[in-house]
Formats: structure tokens, C-alpha cells, sequence
């Protein structure tokens, strides 16, 4: 299989167990779209805002589907799985990266809460984890893809103010 693609050369990677290792192609004036009229960028950037328009309604379905994976994970942590916290983890980061993308900010910023508490504390209690997804599922299932929705903005402020009280409280007994 050839190493190019239709943008140029593809990026190497190699896989390992837990992650995957990708090396970008440097070289970016072969991805770069040159000598095209102000008329060619106008049109291009219309045919993506089109585009991204037809994807957006796509977007609820793909949300349901990411919930319905970090609820899986989430089960499979609680019952104690092998690699249960790391892929529970896993799929709490995906939510926190792809939320936004997907046009729900603040699921994003609930996920995000959850993976700094993941990452600071050696183990989150069930209840909080449960907090967490409690405020996922109602953003997701009501639809609620802006970020200054107030009571969404009200739900992800108290869970910022639970997650530095357990930090700081985990701090305190180091």
C-alpha cells in the first residue's frame, strides 16, 4: 500500500500495548492548497460550512453512541474488570475531547472534571464517578449543546467545586 494518501504522504505510527505513537509528516507545503483565486477559498469554505452543517445533525446520535461506550466502561470499572479503571479512563478522556467537537461543551467539561479527579486522587469514589456521569446523561439526553446553558453551567460549576474539595482534601492527609 502506498504511503501517500490523497494529502500527501501519510504519517508513520507504530502501535504499542496501551497507545499509539504517531510521527506527523513535516513537510506541509504538499498538504498546503496554493494558487487558488479569493473565488476557489470562498467557494471551498462554503462547501465546509455545508458539509459540517449536513454532519451537526448527526452529531445527537454520535453523543448517544459515546455515552452508551463510557456507560460500558463505566460498568465494567464498577464490576471490578482487568483494565477497567484505564479504559474507563480512556473513554472519560475521549468524552472530554470529542463533547465539544460534537457540540456539547459542557459534557465535555463534566468529563474533563472526572479525568482531573482520576488523575489527582489514587481512587474516586463511586458516588462522585456516579455525580459525574449523573450530569453526562442529563446533558446529553436533554440536548443541552451550548455552554452557557444556566442550569447545565450551575451542574458543572458544583462539580468543579467537588472535585477541588476532594483534591484538596486528598492533599491534606499527604
Amino acid at each position: 500500500m502506498s504511503r501517500n494518501g490523497d494529502w500527501g504522504p501519510r504519517p508513520r505510527s507504530e502501535d504499542h500495548e496501551d497507545h499509539s505513537k504517531i510521527e506527523p509528516v513535516r513537510d506541509l507545503a504538499e498538504r498546503a492548497v496554493t494558487g487558488g483565486t479569493a473565488a476557489d477559498y470562498e467557494r471551498m469554505l462554503a462547501q465546509a460550512e455545508m458539509n459540517l452543517a449536513s454532519l451537526k445533525q448527526e452529531f445527537p446520535a454520535w453523543m448517544a453512541s459515546e455515552l452508551a461506550d463510557l456507560e460500558t466502561a463505566l460498568k465494567n470499572y464498577l464490576a471490578g474488570a482487568p483494565d477497567g479503571a484505564k479504559l474507563f479512563f480512556r473513554k472519560a478522556h475521549d468524552m472530554r475531547g470529542q463533547a465539544a467537537t460534537f457540540g456539547y461543551p459542557l459534557a465535555g467539561r463534566a468529563a474533563d472534571c472526572l479525568c482531573k479527579l482520576m488523575d489527582a486522587l489514587e481512587r474516586v469514589p463511586d458516588d462522585v464517578i456516579e455525580t459525574h456521569m449523573n450530569a453526562i446523561r442529563i446533558i446529553i439526553k436533554m440536548n443541552i449543546n451550548v455552554v452557557d446553558h444556566p442550569v447545565g453551567t450551575q451542574m458543572i460549576n458544583q462539580l468543579d467545586e467537588l472535585g477541588f474539595k476532594l483534591i484538596r482534601r486528598a492533599l491534606k492527609s499527604i
